[in-house]
């Protein structure tokens, strides 16, 4: 195993009493539904993102079904079980929820953990195209509202300055994710895509600048050990059928479709989710 991949594995384990502590000194976590929410804006307030998608439990399934229909979506109905049992440490240590309308259930979910939980929530309003003008413009007043009820919440105004800084982080983040992406579908490949996406789901909840640090290390480490692979290595990676997983979202801890997938000898190459290669494409 790479060093770097026990490091980060590690600190996701440590991460919850880093947020409880941060939280006892006054500081605020927001987590958030969906990557259309712009952590940019939350980080550049002095608030913690943190992105919940916990999936897999069946148990909290039912409990959500009795919150919302069973007609809505497993996802849904499993958010709203986390936080009527509050079991996840991110959950217990979210002050506030942000939430991206990407479909009227998402909404939906705000509404409920409002009504039912009392969490204060922030909605930012998703249009259905940005291809025109009047969605991208509709888009920029969106933010700037959200930017107002983070702000709100906060007790602190939005810096020009510190939101430069914090976009500048991210797309760091987003670059260095980009060459580690680019190893797991190599031929030679020294790392897996279930390692990668666990790294970029690793990065949802990490502070930030710490987890920078950490991919930059690992990116140092895939390098140096690529230039000891040698050809007889990858033999077996070159006879399995390369797999492109496409969806909506596959949330943490959720591994059966990619457990499925390699027990049939499959090997997932590439993503098209929203809590894998979506977050840095």
């Amino acid at each position: 195993m790479l060093s770097y991949l026990a490091k980060i594995k590690e600190a996701v384990e440590s991460r919850p009493a880093e947020l409880a502590e941060a939280r006892e000194k006054g500081t605020k976590v927001v987590g958030y539904f969906c990557s259309y929410i712009p952590e940019e804006i939350i980080h550049a307030l002095g608030l913690i993102p943190v992105r919940l998608e916990y999936g897999g439990d069946e148990h909290l399934v039912d409990i959500g079904g009795r919150y919302i229909s069973k007609n809505n979506c497993v996802f849904v109905r499993e958010a709203v079980g986390m936080f009527a049992e509050k079991k996840d440490p991110f959950v217990r240590n979210s002050d506030m929820v942000a939430v991206a309308t990407t479909c009227l259930q998402i909404y939906r979910l705000a509404e409920l953990i409002n009504h039912f939980f009392q969490v204060p929530t922030a909605i930012l309003v998703v249009p259905r195209s940005f291809y025109y003008p009047e969605g991208r413009k509709f888009f920029q007043k969106e933010m700037a509202n959200f930017a107002r009820q983070l702000e709100n919440f906060s007790g602190n105004k939005l810096d020009a300055g510190a939101l430069r800084d914090s976009i500048e982080l991210y797309k760091n983040i987003r670059q260095a994710l980009r060459e580690i992406y680019k190893y797991q579908a190599k031929d030679s490949a020294i790392i897996g895509w279930r390692d990668v996406f666990q790294v970029i789901q690793a990065g949802f909840l990490l502070d930030r600048e710490y987890y920078l640090s950490l991919l930059r290390h690992l990116l140092a480490e895939l390098k140096e050990q690529e230039k000891n692979v040698q050809a007889g290595e990858i033999d077996a990676l070159e006879e399995k059928p390369r797999i492109i997983l496409a969806g909506s979202i596959i949330a943490r801890d959720d591994n059966k479709i990619i457990n499925m997938i390699e027990r049939m000898g499959g090997r997932i190459v590439a993503d098209d989710l929203c809590t894998g290669q979506r977050f840095f494409a």
